[in-house]
């Protein structure tokens, strides 16, 4: 059992001995550019470029539609020979060329389908972008993870040298006979402990480290730099609603839908009405006739109204009538949750700024305790235990303090986000 726990401890040793994957030449990662790297390889992004592309075509399409159609055509007639009681007879081969130019004079269908189109256009941009959005948010924790990783393993590591300082200490206080072995013991205990979470430590920084190196399409290590604090509007919870109302990108997908959606409806209840068409063609042929002059040209007024389909048109209706209250019920809905995000960031951000004063107090408090209780062990007053306890007590609240603090940046940023702010401006430095 003894050599079991001499070789963890050789093994602890050697991985706190182990250089940090040569940090010092590993080149800085700012958050700026951890966003621009992570829109030329996250697929979010990929799939918004695609997104808003499709809604260009989806437009094109529903525009050709309304456009007047021309065709050209030619001809070639290659005659073959009768026989006949007048003998042998062959008729003309001949050549001919044609146009047709179809124009739509009045279809409210197909015009109100292109106005639904063209909200349904808006819709997919507006989707595109708080996908984006997303992604970029995804960025932003990921970095602020790697920085509060980074950030307790410091804490650790200075956890390590009080406790080796501490040690030391004892020892030579033990050989000066001012010291129990206890002292020495309960030192030596604290110095393993501190050793084993700053291993912990550091395998989380690595790994928090190469999450945000995957997003941003790194291969290899990353060293990350502590960005400023984001800026803050003023907090006044009903202008901060009804600024978020008018910037959030999902509100505008959802009003878009809406949009989009009431064309549909009034394109359906269009299909009841009737269609006029006009239709001019003009031919010319090698050898014209009496019958068939060159050019030969036409003109067609068309009216179609279709008086009975068997319903389908009033299903159409009434479907997109449900759909119409499905989509108007969703975005109210959404909207409601809007106001509510942006209350509940507003006060998540009020807490954390309040407990910031608080662990900042804490951590001074803890210091002091700290160096009294080492005054008082140096004098002879106080015991070894203190000491142990006191500096855990300091570990504790630091480890607190900077996750708080990283943790209240990123409640800005979350704030920003559900205000609708871009956040693409985090990817200017």
């Amino acid at each position: 059992m003894l050599h079991k726990h001499r070789i963890a401890a050789a093994l602890l040793l050697a991985a706190l001995t182990i250089p940090r994957a040569a940090r010092a030449d590993v080149p800085a990662l700012t958050l700026p550019e951890a966003l621009a790297r992570a829109r030329g390889t996250m697929a979010e992004f990929a799939r918004g470029s695609e997104r808003r592309l499709k809604a260009e075509l989806l437009w094109s399409r529903a525009l050709a539609a309304l456009q007047p159609a021309l065709v050209a055509s030619a001809t070639l007639t290659l005659a073959r020979p009768i026989d006949s009681a007048l003998g042998r007879i062959r008729s003309l081969d001949g050549e001919s060329g044609s146009a047709t130019l179809s124009l739509g004079l009045f279809d409210g269908s197909a015009f109100a389908k292109a106005s639904a189109a063209l909200a349904a256009r808006d819709a997919e941009r507006a989707s595109a972008t708080r996908d984006e959005e997303e992604a970029r948010l995804a960025v932003v924790q990921a970095y602020y993870a790697a920085l509060a990783a980074d950030a307790l393993e410091a804490v650790a590591a200075r956890a390590v040298e009080s406790a080796e300082a501490h040690r030391a200490d004892a020892e030579a206080r033990l050989e000066g006979g001012a010291a129990l072995p206890l002292d020495v013991t309960r030192a030596k205990l604290e110095v393993t402990r501190a050793r084993s979470d700053l291993v912990l430590r550091r395998a989380d920084a690595a790994d928090a480290r190469a999450l945000l190196a995957l997003l941003c399409g790194i291969d290899g290590d990353v060293a990350v730099v502590r960005p400023a604090a984001p800026a803050l509007p003023a907090a006044d919870p009903d202008a901060l609603a009804r600024r978020a109302e008018d910037a959030r990108p999902d509100l505008h997908a959802a009003d878009a839908v809406v949009t989009a959606t009431r064309r549909n409806r009034s394109a359906a209840r269009w299909a009841l009405a009737p269609t006029l068409a006009l239709t001019g063609s003009a031919t010319i042929i090698a050898d014209p006739t009496l019958f068939s002059p060159n050019p030969d040209y036409s003109m067609s007024l068309k009216v179609s109204w279709t008086i009975y389909d068997g319903g389908a048109r009033w299903a159409d209706i009434r479907e997109e009538e449900a759909a119409l209250h499905s989509a108007e019920t969703a975005a109210r809905e959404l909207r409601a949750r809007v106001r509510v995000e942006v209350r509940n960031a507003l006060r998540d951000l009020e807490a954390s700024t309040s407990s910031l004063t608080s662990l900042a107090e804490e951590v001074d408090l803890a210091r002091k305790t700290l160096d009294m209780a080492e005054a008082r062990y140096r004098a002879g007053a106080g015991s070894g235990l203190e000491v142990v306890e006191a500096s855990q007590s300091v570990r504790t609240s630091e480890a607190s303090l900077v996750r708080a603090e990283l943790d209240h940046e990123l409640k800005a940023v979350s704030l920003l986000r559900a205000l609708g702010d871009d956040l693409s401006a985090l990817e200017r430095p």
